[in-house]
């Protein structure tokens, strides 16, 4: 009987076993029946998918198919559906706070909007949102139909932070919205003088008075003097300046009125040869530009003048805009050169008055006793820098008192 050659691979180890005679024997049932055709020895060839004897590796790599299918993915599935909104008849608007209100980064805010008047304010609300329509809260409208924002989302870093509302009604979600800009600034000041400041320099007639407060010249006949900053310096772009105010009891009628400066030179060294030049009466020991002198260069001033200059070539160097006293904000240390200007008659009562000026955008807003008496848009390229108050007086005198100093600036 002839054997059939069998379909099976020899391990390598075997092949490797020397190289004697003998035989290897099979398993019993792996031998062909007596019945089965009989083969030459000629067709014993080993079929092509059998590996040849010399074979050392066999390719055990798998191919990627090439049209294999990507992973299927149900996110389309489980996205939220677009938001369905509505045309509104009912309008709403921001009643606080004011366009460009000034806060430090991190603050709280208070922001109240108002629905038009309805007899029922049930159902309706406000949704408080962020530039991208993300929500940011929602508050019910109260029975007055207002509702009210308060948190500091929209504080979290400097420049113009946008607060945005969007009314929601009982038949759904309105498609428009409205929005407030906020002046959101990185550093403040606050000073209230109730100790003897280390980071103001006295010059001239000034002094630190033990009450709490600086005083500019005392009651005395021609005094001239300012109270400068050595180590903060005001930046440029919008800020808010606030300060408390007090003159009067004055001889003559009372005399010549006070400033607070913020002008744009390098260091506080030149600052002070500057005060020494600065011209007395009528330029309220600030003055050194214009017609007070050759300094040129970018500055704004809140000036409290209670005296009616009228231009005489020696003393008097201005006209003021009235016979009356008045707040006014002057440029480039130019007592003559008045942006804006409103009439306080009752300034010199000697009682604590506040002063407000908010710079922005080309805008200059002006409060007094926060009330706003200006608002309008003037020709200053706010530019920061060193900063003073000042004020003198003459043949007529007054007590030349600031207070509680805070300005909120680095705001772009």
């Amino acid at each position: 009987m002839i054997k059939k050659p069998l379909h099976f691979m020899v391990p390598i180890w075997l092949l490797a076993c020397g190289s004697g005679t003998g035989k290897i024997e099979l398993p019993a049932e792996t031998e062909s029946t007596d019945n089965e055709a009989t083969q030459s020895e000629d067709d014993t060839t080993i079929p092509e998918t059998e590996p040849s004897a010399d074979t050392t590796t066999e390719d055990t790599s798998v191919s990627e198919p090439e049209d294999a299918p990507e992973p299927s993915s149900d996110s389309e599935d489980t996205a939220d559906p677009p938001e369905e909104r509505i045309s509104c008849s009912v309008g709403t608007q921001f009643v606080s706070p004011q366009d460009f209100e000034f806060y430090i980064v991190g603050a709280a805010t208070n922001v109240a909007v108002q629905l038009d008047e309805l007899g029922d304010y049930a159902g309706y609300s406000i949704r408080w949102e962020d530039i991208d329509e993300n929500t940011v809260a929602t508050t019910t409208a109260d029975s007055q139909g207002q509702a009210v924002y308060s948190g500091s989302d929209y504080t979290q870093q400097k420049g113009v932070g946008l607060v945005f509302a969007r009314l929601i009604t009982p038949d759904g979600i309105c498609a428009t919205r409205i929005e407030k800009p906020l002046s959101v600034c990185a550093d403040y000041l606050l000073d209230g003088f109730t100790t003897e400041p280390t980071n103001w320099v006295m010059h001239g007639d000034a002094y630190w008075d033990s009450g709490g407060w600086v005083e500019m010249t005392g009651n005395g006949q021609g005094m001239k003097g300012a109270v400068y900053n050595n180590q903060d310096v005001i930046s440029q772009g919008a800020a808010s300046i606030r300060f408390t105010l007090q003159t009067g009891n004055g001889m003559n009628t009372g005399a010549d009125g006070f400033a607070f400066t913020i002008i744009n030179i390098s260091n506080s060294n030149d600052l002070a040869d500057w005060l020494t030049q600065a011209s007395s009466g009528s330029g309220l020991a600030y003055g050194i530009g214009g017609a007070y002198g050759n300094w040129t260069g970018d500055a704004v001033t809140v000036e409290i003048d209670t005296w009616h200059n009228v231009y005489n070539g020696t003393n008097e160097l201005h006209t003021d805009p009235t016979n009356v006293s008045h707040i006014a904000v002057t440029k480039n240390a130019d007592p003559g050169d008045h942006l804006v200007w409103f009439e306080v008659p009752t300034v010199e009562d000697f009682q604590p008055h506040t002063i407000r000026v908010d710079t922005f955008g080309g805008i200059l807003r002006v409060s007094y006793d926060g009330t706003e008496v200006i608002n309008q848009q003037v020709p200053l390229n706010f530019k920061g820098g060193q900063m003073f108050f000042s004020g003198s007086t003459g043949w007529a005198t007054n007590y030349h008192i600031f207070d509680d100093l805070e300005i909120l600036h680095d705001c772009q």
